[in-house]
C-alpha cells in the first residue's frame, strides 16, 4: 500500500507531465491541483469555445484516451479520487454533430407516459404500447450518445426504429455508408 506522501508525489509528477504536454495547445486555461484534505485531483478548464464540446480525456499510458467529463459550457470542473499509478489528462474540443431532424428522435423524455418507452410482456410475446394498464415485465428506452458530443443523449423511437444501426445510418452523418457489421 502506498503511503500518502508517495501517492501525492506520483500525482504531482503526473500533473507536471500533463501541464507540459497540453497546457496551452488550444488556448484553454487548464488548472490542475491536489486537494490535500481529501487527496482528490482537481481539474479546472476555462475559456472553452462555446460553439464546441469540451471533453476532459484521461489516460494511464498516453496511448489510450477515455472521456472523464464533458461540457457545452465555457468552464469544466472535475474531481477524481486518488488511484494507484499515473493518470494523464487532456482537453479535447469537438464540433457537435448535426443530426437531421425527425420525429423519431429527441433529447428529452417524459416518463412514464412517453411514447418512446418500449414495454414488453414475454408471456404475450407482443409489444405493449406506453400508457396501457397491462402488467409489463420489461421496459426500456433506446438511446445513443455520440463521442463528438458527450453532453447530449439522443433518445430514439424504438417502436419505429428497432436497431441502433438504423438510427445511426438515418440520422447521424458520420454513420453514412456504414454497414451493420461496422
Amino acid at each position: 500500500m502506498l503511503k500518502e506522501s508517495q501517492m501525492k508525489n506520483k500525482w504531482n509528477f503526473a500533473l507536471i507531465l500533463l501541464v507540459i504536454i497540453k497546457v496551452s495547445s488550444i488556448g484553454v486555461e487548464v488548472k490542475i491541483g491536489l486537494a490535500s484534505k481529501i487527496s482528490q485531483v482537481v481539474v479546472e478548464a476555462k475559456k472553452l469555445d462555446q460553439t464546441r464540446i469540451g471533453s476532459l480525456m484521461y489516460s494511464d499510458d498516453l496511448n489510450n484516451w477515455f472521456p472523464a467529463a464533458s461540457t457545452d459550457q465555457t468552464t469544466l470542473n472535475y474531481n477524481e479520487h486518488p488511484i494507484s499509478g499515473r493518470r494523464y489528462f487532456q482537453i479535447l474540443e469537438t464540433t457537435p454533430p448535426k443530426l437531421s431532424s425527425s420525429l423519431n428522435w429527441k433529447t428529452k423524455l417524459t416518463l412514464p407516459e412517453d411514447k418512446f418507452l418500449i414495454e414488453f410482456k414475454a408471456q404475450d410475446g407482443v409489444w405493449i404500447p406506453p400508457g396501457n394498464n397491462k402488467t409489463k415485465e420489461t421496459q426500456w428506452v433506446k438511446f445513443t450518445v455520440l463521442m463528438d458530443d458527450l453532453t447530449t443523449v439522443y433518445f430514439q423511437n424504438g417502436s419505429s426504429i428497432k436497431f441502433h444501426y438504423e438510427f445511426g445510418t438515418k440520422f447521424v452523418p458520420e454513420f453514412d455508408g456504414m454497414s451493420h457489421m461496422e
